[in-house]
């Protein structure tokens, strides 16, 4: 498992000596039918765990990064290591099936964070209330 899931930790700079790694050893031993499975289905589904991340990363750094912006300046990146968090938190709490927009929404919603669309209303009204 560590093979799988230590090139992706490496690229971000995060340790697999961590709670975080052994999480997603559970997440991908959960989603597992069958106790024999093989090498080749573990780490099929670990690929499939890195996949999720990544779109759940894609998705926050696309549609609410104006809030992030505005909360700890210009500039401000989705980190992967923040997504692994908030992957892990999601698939523990969140009752819907993985969709990236679903689940993002779900973490950040807990964590009072805006969407985009949100945001511009708010930055507009916040603009015309300067002239």
């Amino acid at each position: 498992m560590e093979r799988t899931f230590k090139p992706l930790f490496d690229l971000y700079g995060v340790s697999t000596k961590t709670d975080t790694f052994s999480s997603l050893v559970q997440i991908v031993l959960s989603d597992i039918a069958d106790p024999g499975a093989t090498a080749v289905v573990l780490k099929s589904i670990a690929v499939k765990q890195i996949k999720n991340i990544l779109q759940m990363n894609d998705h926050a750094s696309k549609n609410y990064n104006l809030y992030m912006e505005r909360a700890w300046g210009r500039g401000y990146v989705f980190t992967v290591s923040q997504s692994i968090d908030d992957y892990i938190f999601a698939f523990r709490n969140c009752v819907f099936d993985f969709e990236p927009s679903v689940w993002v929404e779900f973490v950040f919603r807990e964590q009072d964070i805006w969407r985009n669309d949100d945001m511009k209303s708010v930055l507009s009204s916040i603009a015309e209330d300067e002239l």
